[in-house]
C-alpha cells in the first residue's frame, strides 16, 4: 500500500512538472516593436564592435537622454535634432512622452528613444564575444554571449537637479547571438535565437506577463569592411548604422496543460485526504 501510494504521488508530481513545461502556441506572435534612426544619423552610428563587444553608438541615444536638458521627442520630426530612435510599436501605450498613438491602427511611435546594451556581470561592455569568429563559403559568423537590452522614451525633463524621467518601454535579456555577413563587405546582422522579454511600459501595453522570441538588427554601412583578425580571432572592430526588430510571442499555459494541473491537483488532494 505505502508503495502504491508513493507511485501514485510520483506519477502525480511528473504529470504536473511536465505539464508545466508545456507552453502554449504563438498567442499574438509577432512584432513586438522595431526600430530605426530618425531623424537620420550617418555620422553618429547607431552600433559598434570593438573587437571584444557588441554595443551601441551615439545615434542610438536620444538627446536630452542622461544629460541635462529636456529631449525633443515631442517636437515634430523635422524640428528635432540627431541622435536618436524612432521605435513603433503595433500596441497602444497612451501617456508616454515622445510617443503617438495612432487612432486608426491602435500602434504607437516613440521619436528620441533610446537603445542600451548592458553586459551581464562586466561594469561595461555589451555583447561579449563567446569565442572566435569563423569564416565558410565567404560568410563571417561572431559568436555573442548574453546581455540586457533596454528601449527607452524621450526624457523630457533632466535640466532639474539631473533627474531622468524616460519611460522603459522594453526590456529584456538575449543570448546565443551572432554577428553575420559576408567578408569583406559593409552590411550584415546581428541576431539573437532566445529573448526573455522581462518588463515595460509595451509589454504592459499588450498585457504579456511573461514573453519570449528573438531580435534580427540589421547593420549598414559597416566601416571598416567584416573581416576576422588574424592576432585575435575575432571580427576586427567597425562601426555600422542600423535598423531593427524585436519579435516574440505572449506565453500562457495551453487549456490542456490547465487541465493536466487540475487533475494533478486534484489526485493530490484526495491522496492527502484518504490519509
Amino acid at each position: 500500500m505505502a508503495l502504491r501510494s508513493r507511485l501514485g504521488v510520483s506519477t502525480t508530481l511528473v504529470l504536473a512538472a511536465a505539464a508545466l513545461a508545456v507552453l502554449a502556441g504563438p498567442a499574438g506572435a509577432g512584432v513586438i516593436a522595431d526600430f530605426e534612426p530618425e531623424p537620420a544619423s550617418p555620422a553618429a552610428p547607431e552600433f559598434g564592435w570593438t573587437g571584444t563587444d557588441f554595443i551601441t553608438g551615439l545615434g542610438a541615444v536620444g538627446n536630452g537622454f542622461g544629460t541635462p536638458g529636456a529631449g525633443d521627442g515631442d517636437l515634430p520630426v523635422a524640428n528635432q535634432i540627431p541622435n536618436g530612435l524612432t521605435v513603433t510599436t503595433p500596441f497602444a501605450v497612451p501617456g508616454v512622452s515622445g510617443g503617438t498613438v495612432n487612432a486608426v491602427s491602435g500602434a504607437t511611435t516613440f521619436r528620441n528613444a533610446t537603445l542600451q546594451i548592458i553586459p551581464i556581470g562586466r561594469e561595461s561592455g555589451g555583447f561579449q564575444a563567446a569565442g572566435p569568429a569563423a569564416s565558410f563559403f565567404g560568410n563571417v559568423v561572431q559568436p555573442l554571449g548574453s546581455a540586457i537590452f533596454r528601449l527607452w522614451s524621450n526624457d523630457p525633463l533632466e535640466a532639474v537637479a539631473d533627474i531622468e524621467n524616460p519611460v522603459l518601454l522594453l526590456e529584456g535579456i538575449a543570448q546565443d547571438g551572432t554577428i553575420t555577413g559576408i567578408q569583406g563587405s559593409n552590411t550584415g546582422g546581428t541576431l539573437s535565437a532566445t529573448v526573455t522579454y522581462t518588463s515595460g511600459a509595451i509589454l504592459q501595453a499588450a498585457d504579456w506577463p511573461q514573453a519570449v522570441g528573438e531580435f534580427s538588427w540589421s547593420l549598414l554601412g559597416i566601416s571598416p569592411v567584416l573581416g576576422i583578425n588574424a592576432q585575435t580571432g575575432t571580427l576586427n572592430p567597425f562601426v555600422a548604422n542600423g535598423v531593427g526588430q524585436f519579435s516574440g510571442f505572449k506565453q500562457v499555459p495551453e487549456p490542456a496543460t490547465l487541465g493536466v494541473l487540475s487533475i494533478g491537483g486534484l489526485m493530490v488532494a484526495l491522496r492527502r485526504r484518504k490519509h
